[in-house]
């Protein structure tokens, strides 16, 4: 007779990549931009990561259509 086994551990920290200087992200980051849905655009988005993260867009992909290529 099979009986379940359940254990409590401690998960270690993701891995964290660096992107810029000062600026490093894990998979659990999450970066919230608020645009205004119906005038915000691609390139007001481009200009905000720009901006407040000092980061260049490179991509921008919707599934495997390219919206933006560098």
């Amino acid at each position: 007779m099979a009986g379940p086994y359940m254990m409590m551990s401690e998960p270690g920290a993701p891995v964290t990549h660096k992107l810029a200087e000062g600026i490093s992200v894990n998979v659990w980051d999450r970066w919230e931009v608020l645009i205004a849905k119906s005038s915000g655009t691609l390139g007001d988005l481009i200009r905000i990561l720009a901006m407040r993260f000092a980061i260049q867009a490179h991509d921008v992909f919707f599934g495997a259509k390219p919206l933006f290529l560098y």
